[in-house]
């Protein structure tokens, strides 16, 4: 038992051990040494529970491991008690170094807003499904995007005490999501598509309108680009960054989250044409392609607010900023284009997840699945294989 090495040895006794495949969480009398930022912290499970001692070198954390084991044997070992508040706030300050800051800002809001106020002061081995359920009820008056985000939230931290041996399950999986019911946009017509893009103008905005609609890219991507990632002789914008916003650390410049956010596309002729006849705007090559009279990226809200008026100049619906994303991908659908290079155009990790957000942008969809089963009730399968025992 690790207890006995520790009683018989000083020099680094606790061997780094992991779970073994399949294992939730490390066995009893099984610890760690590992670093954390400038300091080390060791950790060891007794009786179930999850041990910890930090010190600043690898040594002092062992040997307050040591005392910790010691204690535990003779009986005078206090079994520690976390509360919700505690663990959530170690959690976001640890875990989350690994996140993009805007991940992290968006876990810590919502601790700090929803988690530790209705269930924080709860021991942490005593968090019940009933204590979720109605933390999440008290979260009614929010929209039900937010709930979720909540509810995976929570679910995500306690997966993260199990694993370390604070908790023998996690009381999330016994609580239903909160369901949210997405409904897709309503969309401009091509006659109101038309009539915004003749709007344009080759402005820091007209640019940034002919990116966003004309690649089907994000805010953030468009954003990010520079001039030395668009190739005016063939019409292409690489697209290799994003851009982010953060209280704490401002705007921030980030590689795309998946290798498929690292692409190529070609613009159509409307887009080719704002940008080079932008031309006497154009910097230096690491000069981004959209910013403010101040040389900075416009902030958000900024966009959002030239989008409503770039709106009603050009007199269509307003539509959310994000939703000339989703207008490209429809079109592209709906005029038949392959499904793959739809999710290679969008950046999206997988066609499938293309496929499941834009199902409905499919051509003439639900009339092929009605003929489709009318064919076979009728004896005529038409274009699906024949299966056996059907009639010749």
């Amino acid at each position: 038992m690790l207890s006995k090495l520790l009683s018989k040895s000083t020099r680094l006794p606790i061997s780094i051990t992991r779970p073994a495949t399949g294992q939730s969480r490390r066995a009893d009398h099984e610890g760690s040494v590992r670093k954390r930022g400038h300091r080390w912290q060791s950790r060891v499970t007794l009786d179930g529970r999850s041990y910890a001692a930090n010190g600043s070198t690898r040594t002092e954390a062992v040997h307050r491991m040591q005392a910790t084991i010691a204690r535990h044997e003779a009986g005078t070992l206090s079994p520690p008690v976390v509360s919700v508040a505690g663990w959530l706030s170690s959690w976001v300050a640890d875990t989350g170094q690994a996140w993009k800051a805007t991940t992290r800002e968006r876990h810590a809001d919502i601790v700090r807003l929803h988690l530790s106020p209705a269930i924080g002061d709860i021991d942490l081995l005593q968090l019940s499904p009933a204590d979720i359920a109605r933390c999440l009820a008290r979260c009614g008056s929010v929209a039900p995007g937010t709930r979720l985000r909540i509810y995976r939230t929570l679910h995500r931290a306690l997966n993260v005490a199990v694993f370390q041996g604070l908790l023998t399950h996690n009381p999330c999986t016994r609580v239903e999501a909160p369901r949210v019911v997405r409904r897709p946009p309503v969309l401009w017509s091509a006659a109101d598509m038309r009539r915004f893009v003749e709007s344009l103008t080759p402005s820091p905005y007209g640019r940034l309108w002919a990116i966003l609609l004309g690649t089907g890219c994000r805010l953030g991507e468009a954003l990010a680009a520079r001039w030395r990632d668009y190739e005016a002789a063939t019409g292409t914008l690489t697209i290799a960054a994003t851009l982010s916003e953060t209280r704490t650390q401002g705007t921030m410049r980030t590689a795309p989250k998946t290798a498929a956010g690292y692409r190529r596309v070609e613009l159509p002729l409307f887009a080719r044409r704002i940008l080079d006849e932008s031309g006497s705007e154009w910097g230096p090559a690491d000069e981004a392609i959209v910013q403010t009279t101040t040389g900075k990226p416009p902030t958000r809200r900024l966009v959002g607010r030239a989008f409503d008026s770039a709106c009603k100049r050009a007199s269509v619906a307003r539509m959310r900023v994000h939703d000339l994303r989703h207008l490209h991908a429809s079109l592209l659908i709906g005029e038949g284009v392959p499904i793959t290079v739809v999710s290679a155009r969008l950046g999206h990790a997988s066609p499938a997840i293309t496929a499941a957000v834009y199902s409905h942008a499919l051509p003439g969809s639900e009339g092929i699945a009605a003929l489709a089963f009318d064919g076979v009730m009728n004896g005529r399968v038409g274009r699906l294989p024949a299966q056996p025992g059907d009639a010749d």
